[in-house]
């Protein structure tokens, strides 16, 4: 076996061992991570999905119980009024609140009226019988003990699995005595189930357990694989798609509804791709560097030793001294040889040497991980692989194309001034960054690090570009966390600021008032210095939970900083500041009575109210508040 095949064998043997072990490892540690992450996802998502229902119940919840404790609700049970049947206990009501069912019942348990509707043909309907077999004189939902005493959850009907909400009829002060129980139902079907995957690709299915479209072989492997202890279950289904699931209980305490997530299992996907990306990456690093290195060893070892014989030959037949020839010994034949040689080796050399630049900066350019372009006359002279990635046009058709063709209309007047001061010699910064537009109509952030080049013997430009797209939008991800508090959740004052400038400027063109609401939390350094700060955060966490109990989602709440809060608010005839300080002092009141604290909760509060007709500025608005608050502080004092 000749010295060319042993090393052919030698390197094509270590190759194929590498990559082999290369794969099995790589595969056990890459895919395995993924899979975690896939099961991770998929977790989120089901408790996303169990968060959304939760929400939709504690919505139903609120609306149940704002109709129970209401004047005309606490007449209508005694007087059976039609006038309110007609005025509230219409079609509107039943979408407006997204219901099925509402039922009137008296303290004895009787119904005094009941309406189902239909959402999705928007018609009455009949309220469902398996619904008012659940209300006997002994159901759990009518077995109201106190004013604060509600039934919320899932029971489980003939036509479906349903979100009931029971709550006592009181007067709008939340007093009593009671006069039996109002009782909101939602069925959780196809249009609900919609709602609860919002904009994601999910695909949800909410089954009772009892449900005859569900075969035994799903009752069985999930029914008994969900537990209290394992309230999630996680499995794939085939390469496309993975399921999630969760058990969620009735109001009794039972299973009673097995919720389903599906989703594409693009993460699986993606670390199969990165995975194949990596061993081919491998394969080809690894045949290139094979095929050097058997280059380099017989152009540096064997075809140099069969040249030594040939050329001797040929030395001594022709007596061509022109060639090359490796000549061993000291003598003078020798000697000079090797000066003959070595003045050939030169030359020789200085070609080899100019083409291994050249092809090593054709490498370069051709694998570089950024766009690098030469721009002449204000078109493209020059593209390498990467600029075709990001532009997505073809090298052949990016040729004398204008480079401004891929540049965002927004940015063109800059790319150009600084492409026009640069050919000017004029002081321009090198690097800098725009957006571009790719063949699919993509916008891209780019960087561009741009000099002055020569180009055919001609004056352009060379550009390194780099697509920063990833970077762009997390800097945007970054800017909108600095506007959260850490501690609380709500707005830090820079969030307010921010938001408040804007709610502001759109009330000034709608024309609407705003309520501006400066809230200071009393005894705070009494609870730091006497029950330390950690019981201190505690106070500060649960104001702001009741702050976001009184307030509207569209409501502004932050932080101000320490124990100050403040509140941006529409006001309307119906939620004015009377409404608030009193819902507010009524979950200040149920926070101190219920939860196990050391202390109670209390604020002080000023208002200053922004009038379109009479506009003012956020900082005028924060500075009445706040002397109208330290108006009440002092006034607490002295009383």
């Amino acid at each position: 076996m000749t010295l060319h095949k042993k090393t052919v064998l030698i390197v094509g043997s270590i190759l194929v061992g590498l990559i082999l072990i290369l794969f099995v490892t790589s595969r056990m540690i890459v895919m395995r991570s993924f899979s975690k992450l896939e099961e991770k996802y998929a977790r989120l998502n089901i408790e996303r999905v169990q968060t959304s229902v939760s929400d939709n119940l504690a919505q139903l919840t609120r609306s149940a119980k704002d109709w129970a404790a209401w004047d005309e609700t606490y007449a209508f049970i005694n007087n059976s009024n039609n006038n309110f049947i007609q005025g509230n206990l219409i079609d509107s009501s039943f979408t407006t609140l997204r219901l099925n069912v509402m039922l009137f019942m008296n303290s004895s348990g009787r119904v005094i009226f009941g309406r189902a509707f239909d959402l999705e043909d928007k018609k009455v309907a009949p309220v469902p019988q398996s619904l008012l077999d659940h209300l006997a004189s002994d159901s759990i939902l009518l077995k109201h003990t106190h004013a604060e005493s509600h039934i919320s959850g899932i029971i489980l009907l003939s036509e479906g699995p349903m979100l009931v909400s029971s709550q006592p009829i009181l007067t709008s002060e939340g007093q009593g005595p009671m006069r039996g129980a109002l009782i909101f139902g939602r069925y959780l079907k196809d249009n609900e189930t919609q709602r609860l995957s919002g904009a994601d690709a999910l695909t949800i299915d909410i089954h009772g357990f009892n449900d005859k479209d569900v075969s035994d072989h799903f009752l069985q492997s999930v029914k008994s694989a969900l537990s209290d202890e394992k309230p999630f279950l996680v499995r794939p289904v085939n390469t496309q798609t993975i399921e999630g699931y969760a058990m969620l209980k009735d109001i009794f305490g039972k299973p009673a509804v097995v919720l389903r997530v599906a989703m594409n299992r693009d993460i699986y996907k993606e670390g199969q791709n990165i995975f194949y990306y990596f061993i081919l990456s491998f394969l080809l690093i690894g045949l290139v560097l094979s095929i050097v290195t058997l280059i380099l060893l017989k152009e540096q070892v064997i075809s140099r030793v069969t040249s030594l014989i040939q050329n001797i030959s040929v030395i001594g037949a022709s007596g061509d001294i022109s060639k090359r020839v490796q000549m061993t010994g000291k003598d003078e034949i020798s000697l000079l040889a090797d000066e003959m040689n070595r003045m050939l080796g030169t030359i020789e050399h200085s070609d080899k040497a100019l083409r291994e630049s050249e092809e090593k900066y054709r490498l370069i350019v051709e694998n570089a991980n950024e766009a690098i372009v030469i721009v002449q006359e204000a078109k493209l002279q020059f593209v390498n692989p990467k600029t075709v990635e990001i532009m997505g046009y073809s090298q052949k058709d990016l040729i004398n194309m204008e480079f401004l063709e891929f540049v965002h209309p927004e940015d063109q007047a800059l790319v150009a001034e600084r492409f026009r001061k640069r050919l000017m010699d004029e002081d321009v910064p090198s690097v800098y960054s725009f957006r571009i537009i790719d063949i699919y109509g993509n916008i891209k952030w780019v960087e561009i690090n741009a000099v002055k080049t020569q180009w055919m013997g001609k004056e352009a430009t060379l550009k390194f570009i780099n697509d920063i797209t990833e970077r762009k939008e997390l800097e945007e991800e970054l800017r909108v966390m600095s506007l959260r508090d850490v501690l609380t959740g709500l707005y830090n004052r820079r969030g307010f600021l921010t938001l408040a400038e804007q709610q502001l400027k759109i009330a000034s063109r709608m024309q609407k008032g705003m309520l501006m609401i400066f809230a200071d939390l009393d005894g705070m350094k009494q609870i730091n210095d006497t029950l330390g700060h950690g019981e201190g955060d505690r106070a500060l966490i649960d104001i702001a939970q009741i702050l976001k109990k009184t307030f509207r989602e569209s409501d502004i709440i932050a932080r101000h900083g320490g124990d100050e809060f403040v509140i941006l608010s529409i006001e309307t005839p119906e939620f004015g500041a009377d409404l608030l300080v009193n819902r507010l002092a009524e979950h200040m009141h149920y926070h101190n009575r219920y939860e196990s604290r050391p202390y109670s909760l209390s604020l002080s509060m000023g208002f200053a109210r922004y009038d379109p007709a009479n506009p003012m500025s956020l900082h005028e608005l924060l500075v009445k508040a706040d002397g109208m608050m330290y108006e009440e502080k002092r006034s607490r004092k002295n009383s």
